[in-house]
């Protein structure tokens, strides 16, 4: 589960489009080196060379495409090829003005590059995908907004693993916690280097909860955390709760799914969001979720968790403090039933229809 939205979407996407009942034959563009995730084997395999990027999206991609023979080309790069006569699927988890507005000025050459080629080609992607497979309706109307006809535009929800789920009794809580040394719950935020994780609205939330509930179970900071550590501790001892915070690092398999599952709530104030992944495993989980109300959150958490405004410190620490004081039982059970309408199974399904229709 490293990565963000794209790394989840191959992972879990592969497997689940060998098994969708198609007349299409479906060739996976992949590195050499790279490994297939369990169940994908049976996809058609075609071997290149992906780097480096812009090279690879620019000019490999299209004479793949040709040299293999392949009626349509599917990608989640928000840089498609400008010279191909092969109709092109874009599938977008989020229109990246929301990085560059949030990152501000782009530091180093290499990101300045970066920035200016997305600026120029994103527009240009759009304008030449034969259709725009969008991971949201925030999403949606960002596309919209960009002048792409609602027509060229489909819905298709990412999924949820089904590695994320409840508890199946109160034991298997108690054992998780005491597996991670909290034996008396915690409060769960992800965190990392990307500034839309928000956490100094997590950690200024935690403070105010704690002082309104001395007893709150300490906050478990999880992700990989590293330019910004000593930011984070420091705002941490200046809030006094720096001996209440704890930093665990990246985490994967079975314990990114246990540290869910035994959450006391989880809390997100992330700045933007272009499907939501993170909130919707919490959900999927059991755990009681208290999260901003930007861009795509609303939608994927609906009436199954708390929503603030991802600048409202106040909002978030009265949520965390009423849910830590015994309200978190009704979204225990609210967060699975939400979280089930989301599946990798019916992405794939709903993707290679869109596939089909393209073609005809």
């Amino acid at each position: 589960m490293r990565g963000k939205g794209v790394a989840r979407y191959l992972a879990e996407m592969l497997p689940c489009l060998a098994t969708v009942d198609t007349s299409l034959e479906l060739v996976v563009l992949a590195d050499l080196a790279a490994s297939f995730p369990t169940g994908a084997e049976r996809l058609k395999r075609q071997a290149i060379n992906p780097r480096p990027a812009s090279v690879w999206e620019q000019v490999g991609m299209p004479r793949a495409a040709r040299s293999g023979g392949l009626a349509l080309l599917h990608s989640t790069s928000d840089r498609l090829p400008v010279a191909t006569r092969t109709p092109l699927s874009l599938y977008l988890f989020e229109d990246p003005k929301y990085r560059e507005a949030i990152a501000g000025k782009p530091s180093g050459l290499r990101h300045t590059l970066a920035g200016a080629l997305i600026r120029g080609l994103f527009p240009v992607s759009l304008r030449r995908a034969g259709v725009v497979m969008v991971s949201s309706k925030a999403t949606l109307r960002d596309v919209v907004s960009r002048g792409v006809p609602e027509e060229r535009i489909r819905l298709v929800y990412p999924g949820v693993s089904r590695v994320f789920r409840p508890a199946r009794e109160a034991g298997e809580i108690a054992a998780i916690r005491a597996r991670f040394e909290r034996p008396h719950g915690y409060v769960l935020h992800f965190s990392s280097d990307d500034p839309r994780d928000n956490s100094r609205v997590a950690l200024e939330a935690y403070a105010e909860a704690r002082r309104r509930v001395p007893g709150l179970p300490p906050l478990v900071v999880a992700g990989p955390v590293v330019a910004t550590a000593e930011e984070q501790r420091r705002r941490a001892s200046e809030l006094g709760i720096l001996e209440h915070t704890h930093w665990i690092g990246y985490l994967s398999g079975d314990a990114l799914a246990e540290i869910y599952r035994g959450a006391t709530a989880y809390i997100d104030p992330s700045l933007f969001e272009g499907f939501g992944f993170q909130v919707a495993e919490a959900l999927a989980s059991g755990a009681p979720v208290i999260c901003s109300n930007s861009t795509s959150l609303p939608e994927v958490v609906g009436s199954a968790g708390v929503l603030h405004d991802p600048r409202d410190v106040r909002g978030f620490a009265s949520s965390l403090a009423e849910i830590a004081s015994g309200d978190g039982g009704r979204w225990r059970d609210a967060g699975p039933r939400q979280a089930a309408q989301f599946r990798w199974e019916t992405t794939a399904r709903e993707t290679v229809a869109v596939w089909e229709e393209l073609l005809a």
